[in-house]
């Protein structure tokens, strides 16, 4: 190893004390799922690559301070190639077995940046710094290994951004009628599904081959799965629980579905990969099934709705406080802020109509949970980067955007659906949020917020709070003339209109 190898690995001086002293209000602020510790932090070594240097706790001291499922805070200093310097405590993690593609994980912590930014691109490349120095194979090397790495990305990552500004994909020629211009063939679709409930038949159909119209496609389409949380009645005994949910994975597993016939833990599913079905535990409810990444093929739609009724025959009923998620692709969201920003536009215009149709049809109202609120404005400038369009959209929210990095693996979660057993509302839900994430990828423009509420207040009004009392006319038409624009916009095809449509005879306007 020649002399410059040598100086790539030295112990100089830095004052943690400070850095946590600047940083700790926001680090107790930061919750996760992971245990903290107080580390015992060894010697601070600086390790620099070409054109980077990280200065930070001795890498092997961290390693074996770290355990799995905990979490520690960790000083750092970056100077990035531009020579911009960025300080701060990052929050640092070993991931719990099996772990996916690296051991250690770097999440949000607190940091600022001489550039004056609150999250700009080289706090993002510290983060990056910190997570390839602790999973380098060599630490002597990691910060030169990550930066030819980083040049790589960035040549990939140009090269889509090009692409897709290049030649944004067209969907097809509407298969008949504006739904917003001629209304009538909205009551068509209404009336049928009205008629089939009278019936006492499932208002929502079910398609089993081109349920999407080509938005989940596998050539061309986006990758989609869904998140299934169920809980039994409230007159089950725990041992009849018990039983319920040993019969439901050994039913899972015979069937072929899942790996295991025992119920894992709490997101096993994404530590695999999403392979296949996993049957998890969830400490809201009493078990939920996670699907693999999947696509619109017959294959698809038989295992979802297998899948239902494995648990409808063990007694399994979506209770008011289960919910549904439905995950979608967005790779081609790329870095571009834009098309992020279009997403949480979008929701927040049809926001009322989303929280109507997602709700479980065999329930008056939508289950309103905490970790499905509306989601929140954009700020008047746009979001600044795609971190901050992450970190103002989480979990807690209609869309979370907590997996949107700009990379190839980005997904976005939809919260909002309630929970359901019924194959065809869940189907409805995820052709919904393929339709959204699309149109907000290929059109950026959307009008005013309509917040939850805003249909039922107006009808109030308009039939001065008579009961019975039913919308005609023009007010019936003005009424549905919001969900009428929507189908316009999200799908081409008149078979996925009118299954929209049935989902909202099927449902009610939400209250404020």
């Amino acid at each position: 190893m020649g002399a410059g190898s040598s100086r790539r690995h030295e112990t100089i001086r830095l004052e943690p004390s400070r850095v946590y002293a600047t940083y700790r209000g926001q680090l107790d602020a930061i919750a996760d799922d992971y245990e903290d510790i107080d580390l015992e932090l060894p010697d601070v070594r600086r390790y620099a690559g070409e054109s980077t240097t990280l200065t930070m706790p001795h890498v092997t001291g961290l390693r074996e301070e770290l355990q799995p499922g905990t979490r520690g805070a960790v000083p750092v200093l970056f100077d990035a190639p531009d020579g911009s310097h960025v300080e701060g405590v990052a929050q640092v993690e070993e991931r719990p077995w099996p772990w996916r593609r690296s051991r250690y994980a770097v999440r949000d912590g607190a940091f600022s940046c001489s550039c004056g930014q609150d999250d700009c691109a080289h706090i993002s490349q510290a983060r990056d710094a910190v997570a390839a120095a602790l999973n380098a194979r060599r630490i002597r090397t990691a910060m030169g290994e990550w930066e030819r790495r980083r040049g790589h990305v960035r040549e990939t990552l140009a090269a889509d951004h090009a692409a897709s500004v290049a030649a944004p994909r067209q969907r097809p020629d509407p298969d008949g009628p504006s739904w917003a211009a001629n209304p009538s063939h909205f009551q068509a679709a209404y009336g049928q599904a009205r008629q089939r409930v009278a019936a006492g038949e499932n208002p929502v159909p079910y398609m089993h081959t081109n349920a999407t119209g080509g938005l989940g496609a596998r050539d061309g389409g986006r990758a989609f799965g869904v998140e299934i949380e169920f809980d039994f009645p409230s007159t089950m005994t725990a041992a009849q629980r018990r039983q319920a949910l040993e019969q439901i994975g050994r039913d899972l597993h015979a069937e072929g579905l899942t790996s295991s016939p025992a119920q894992l833990g709490y997101h096993s599913g994404s530590r695999t990969g999403y392979r296949s079905w996993t049957f998890e535990s969830d400490a809201s409810v009493a078990g939920e099934i996670v699907s693999p990444t999947m696509y619109d093929e017959p294959a698809t739609w038989d295992q979802l709705e297998r899948v239902c009724g494995i648990v409808r025959r063990h007694g399994g009923i979506a209770s008011r406080r289960a919910g549904a998620h439905v995950s979608v692709s967005i790779a081609d969201y790329d870095h571009t802020v834009a098309n992020h920003e279009s997403l949480v536009r979008g929701i927040r215009e049809y926001e009322d109509v989303m929280y109507r149709l997602g709700q479980n049809t065999e329930r008056r109202r939508h289950r309103r949970s905490s970790y499905s609120a509306a989601q929140p404005a954009p700020p008047s400038q746009g979001y600044r980067s795609i971190d901050e369009a992450r970190n103002r959209n989480t979990r807690c929210y209609t869309v979370n955007l907590a997996h949107a990095q700009g990379r190839s693996t980005d997904r976005v979660e939809y919260r909002l659906w309630d929970a359901t057993l019924d194959p065809a509302a869940i189907q409805s839900h995820i052709n919904l949020s393929l339709g959204m994430t699309e149109a907000a990828f290929l059109d950026h423009s959307w009008g005013d917020a309509t917040p939850i509420g805003t249909h039922y207040r107006h009808n109030r009004e308009h039939l001065q709070g008579q009961r019975g009392a039913r919308l005609r006319g023009d007010a019936w038409t003005a009424n549905t003339s919001q969900v009428r624009r929507l189908v316009d916009r999200l799908f081409w095809r008149r078979a996925n209109r009118e299954q929209i449509a049935a989902l909202f005879a099927a449902t009610r306007w939400e209250r404020p």
